[in-house]
């Protein structure tokens, strides 16, 4: 489940980033015209403490922006794929390592020339923790 929640938010961060982009530039677009008329020669109800505000909220959404996604890319890159740590219903954190505990069975229980088959992303784990050749298996159609 951890994986699929990671490989959609991957595969979404271009689409979101270039969405963000294109909104950044209206809101930057739409800021100009409005510094432009307030300091247009016969603009009389200009007052700076509006302008002000206006700038602040505007560098303060895209501080948010950022903060938000530096977050979300910490989530999703700070527990190897391997061994993730997790949380019970009851806030009590625990330690999951299948993955591991599996490579060593096999690395203990099958003999040092064994060949495996597997899929590209687990040969590759198989290849470096077991220390197993891996006959790699990339589409069903290749089988």
């Amino acid at each position: 489940r951890r994986c699929v929640q990671e490989t959609v938010l991957i595969l979404l961060a271009f689409p979101a980033s270039i969405l963000a982009a294109i909104a950044a530039s209206k809101i930057i677009s739409k800021s100009c015209k409005t510094i432009r008329k307030f300091f247009s020669p016969g603009n009389e109800q200009r007052t700076f403490p509006d302008m002000a505000i206006f700038m602040s909220a505007l560098i303060g959404l895209l501080c948010f922006m950022f903060l938000i996604s530096a977050s979300i890319k910490f989530v999703a890159y700070a527990n190897p794929y391997i061994i993730s740590k997790e949380t019970n219903q009851r806030g009590e954190r625990f330690t999951i390592d299948d993955v591991r505990e599996a490579h060593y069975w096999l690395k203990m229980n099958t003999p040092e020339d064994s060949k495996i088959m597997a899929w590209w992303d687990y040969g590759y784990h198989i290849a470096e923790m077991a220390n197993r050749t891996v006959i790699v298996a990339v589409s069903y159609t290749h089988l």
